[in-house]
């Protein structure tokens, strides 16, 4: 699920997310081909943790028009609890709730904040909240139903969501030297099959200008595509 809002300048965000402990930097990545991207980065697929993402929105698809995403993602390993998650993606300053996890994210067109609040939970109630075997604010925490109320329309109610998916995800980890930094990596398949990675990271607010710069630095480096706003934000890389 994708918002199309346009985001501010890496410069403007920084304001956003300074007096946070950590952020996740998040980039996408467009993937025309994908197996000659993960034979570039050195991964293999066989080794990847597989999950299920349900979103759940309106029909039209209100939440996500206005950045709000709601989801739960269930895991293939025995004994692997799965998570709910709400998250908001804003270039509005100030528009965080204090309690939520930090994010930048590259968009098309630039970069947006993103706050997002999660909870563990098992992989039967995920099934059961999407076969309507049992209401959907069951997956979440009432901290979680707060942030809901506070930032979806008065007139969408959260048991009458529907879900949408499942979306097969291929989770993989991976320390490149040059990088010297983790990276998370997200192989997202989707039902059209549009082709997207996702790489993520947690940095210190100090480090997002650089952290940005580098890990987009080495994407291209990769023959790698990032979306966003990247050369117009940053300072260059020597």
């Amino acid at each position: 699920m994708r918002t199309g809002a346009r985001g501010p300048m890496l410069s403007e965000l920084f304001g956003l997310v300074k007096g946070a402990d950590s952020v996740e930097l998040r980039l996408a990545v467009c993937d025309v081909r994908r197996q000659p991207a993960i034979s570039t980065l050195e991964v293999d697929p066989f080794d990847a943790e597989i999950r299920q993402v349900y979103f759940f929105d309106t029909p039209e698809l209100a939440l996500d028009r206005l950045g709000l995403m709601i989801c739960a993602r269930s895991s293939q390993s025995e004994g692997m609890q799965g998570d709910s998650m709400m998250k908001l993606r804003s270039t509005a300053p100030g528009s965080m709730p204090a309690d939520a996890d930090l994010g930048i994210e590259t968009m098309p067109g630039g970069y947006v904040c993103s706050g997002a609040i999660r909870r563990r939970t098992r992989n039967e109630q995920i099934r059961a909240a999407v076969l309507g075997e049992q209401p959907l604010h069951t997956l979440f925490t009432w901290r979680q139903q707060e942030f809901f109320v506070e930032y979806a329309p008065p007139w969408v109610a959260l048991d009458g969501l529907s879900a949408i998916g499942p979306v097969t995800v291929l989770e993989l980890g991976l320390e490149p030297a040059e990088l010297k930094r983790r990276l998370a990596l997200e192989l997202w398949n989707y039902p059209d099959d549009p082709r997207l990675l996702e790489f993520s990271t947690r940095i210190s607010p100090e480090e997002m200008i650089d952290a940005t710069a580098q890990t987009s630095h080495f994407l291209r480096g990769k023959g790698l595509s990032v979306e966003g706003a990247v050369e117009g934000a940053v300072p260059a890389v020597p």
